[in-house]
């Protein structure tokens, strides 16, 4: 289930009309807008099957492992995309959340790209591509991916039966696959929804409120998933406020802050908390 990116899904048309198709690419973009799912669609739409399947012998998905993708997961990888395709005319790798490999992981990668591997289509999906080293960049095609209409993907819904479709698409931000787990979802819906209105009652507060509440929601153990939240709030928040012609200098920093503070909060020795009152003061 694809839902917009059409301009996208035209230029790898493209690629496989013309017959000449790159070996990596790296498709970057916000989370859960559907990056993956095209990965995997365009990879069956090379060898001309249906489906991407995760156990078929000649395509690999290397997902990360405890928040981390290792060099021997891409040594496992390289290994067996150097084998003889078995049933395939291009083995198909798609690696997710490719920023999460470790520098070993990356170096590794580096090699398979410098002299790939047979008939091996790599695709590199990712949210953060700074976090790549700029030889790997420099060696794969760069796609970009960004937010999906909210029409569009209420309409995508609708079709399903849904009928909060609206409220689901708003909430979604733009992103297909989260859209799809709220509507399957119902409480995680619900719980986004209350992140919402406590970063709402948060904005509205006093800097010492602010502060006292970031004392609390620093130790939640969801703490990412809430930062992510406000992060949609205050996009939301700028696309008003641009529509209205208002100033938004101020808000574009802190939504830089908060983007930077939630790749931070990977590190063990990031205080989180500090971070994240000196964006509560700016607000």
């Amino acid at each position: 289930m694809i839902i917009g990116h059409q301009k996208q899904r035209k230029a790898l048309k493209h690629f496989l009309e013309k017959e000449n198709t790159p070996h990596a690419f790296i498709f970057h973009g916000p989370e859960k807008v559907g990056k993956k799912s095209i990965a995997f669609d365009f990879i069956s739409s090379v060898n001309g099957i249906e489906e991407y399947t995760q156990n078929h012998p000649d395509l690999f998905t290397v997902f990360p492992e405890k928040g981390e993708i290792y060099i021997h997961q891409i040594e496992e990888m390289v290994q067996r995309a150097s084998l003889k395709s078995s049933f395939l005319r291009f083995k198909g790798v798609v690696i997710d959340e490719a920023h999460l490999m470790n520098t070993e992981a990356q170096n590794s990668l580096l090699k398979t790209l410098e002299e790939p591997v047979g008939d091996t289509i790599i695709i590199l999906v990712t949210e953060h591509p700074f976090m790549l080293l700029p030889t790997i960049s420099s060696r794969a095609f760069k796609m970009g991916f960004g937010f999906v209409d909210t029409p569009e993907i209420s309409k995508f819904l609708l079709k399903r039966g849904c009928s909060e479709s609206e409220e689901i698409a708003t909430l979604s931000c733009g992103r297909p696959g989260l859209a799809f787990e709220y509507f399957s979802d119902k409480e995680k819906r619900n719980t986004e929804k209350e992140r919402r209105k406590e970063f709402a009652d948060i904005v509205k507060g006093s800097v010492s409120f602010r502060l006292l509440k970031v004392k609390e929601i620093a130790k939640r153990e969801d703490l990412v998933e809430t930062m992510k939240c406000w992060l949609d709030y205050l996009r939301d928040d700028l696309l008003e406020r641009v529509k209205k012609r208002e100033s938004v200098k101020n808000m574009v920093g802190v939504i830089e802050d908060l983007e930077d503070a939630i790749i931070l909060n990977r590190k063990t020795n990031i205080n989180i908390q500090l971070i994240l009152e000196k964006i509560m003061i700016k607000l």
